[in-house]
């Protein structure tokens, strides 16, 4: 085991994480959640690798950095506002990314070379987002009757040019420190 957790994901830049922090005020989502991500925070996570041993992280990422030098940026949309959990209170609330073979084809590398490392994969479908708030508050009451999901919302664009290994620190503020950067091609 590792001494942390830590995933592989996609920062967001700083003009798209205003926009992401005024959707957490315009529905007033601290009203509801015990967890609100911190701006410096969002991401869009391609493996969740939790507390899998140091030496195999390291050798992940050493692998990741040969296969990605030469990837292409990949432009990202983000049209709706979703959860996961009771539709009545939902335990996660987050801005949904559009499909994209781009991404799609990105996060099966990650998860091939992962696998090729023999990391426990997931058997569920990838579902491309970024996390607003987490960790229903109120177990006495409903999410608002105009949430109706999914939530239309101006679309937001962005390009990502870089893939992440995150470590996390829970009891922090901003739980979230960047390890090490891939550069992804122009």
């Amino acid at each position: 085991m590792s001494d942390f957790h830590s995933f592989i994901g996609i920062p967001l830049n700083q003009q798209i994480n205003k926009v992401f922090s005024q959707l957490q005020s315009d529905y007033e989502l601290e009203k509801y959640y015990k967890k609100i991500v911190d701006k410096h925070d969002f991401h869009l996570t391609l493996l969740y690798l939790g507390g899998w041993d140091a030496q195999n992280r390291v050798k992940l990422w050493e692998r990741l950095n040969k296969r990605l030098n030469a990837y292409p940026t990949v432009s990202l949309r983000f049209q709706q506002l979703d959860f996961f959990g009771k539709p009545k209170q939902p335990g996660v609330f987050y801005v949904k990314a559009a499909e994209n073979p781009h991404l799609s084809n990105l996060h099966t590398i990650v998860q091939e070379e992962a696998a090729a490392l023999n990391f426990p994969l997931e058997k569920r479908s990838f579902k491309p987002h970024v996390t607003l708030a987490k960790r229903w508050k109120v177990t006495t009451s409903n999410k608002p009757k105009h949430w109706e999901f999914p939530m239309e919302m101006n679309d937001v664009f962005v390009t990502a040019d870089t893939v992440c290994l995150y470590r996390v620190h829970p009891h922090k503020q901003s739980m979230y420190e960047r390890l090490s950067t891939i550069n992804l091609s122009e």
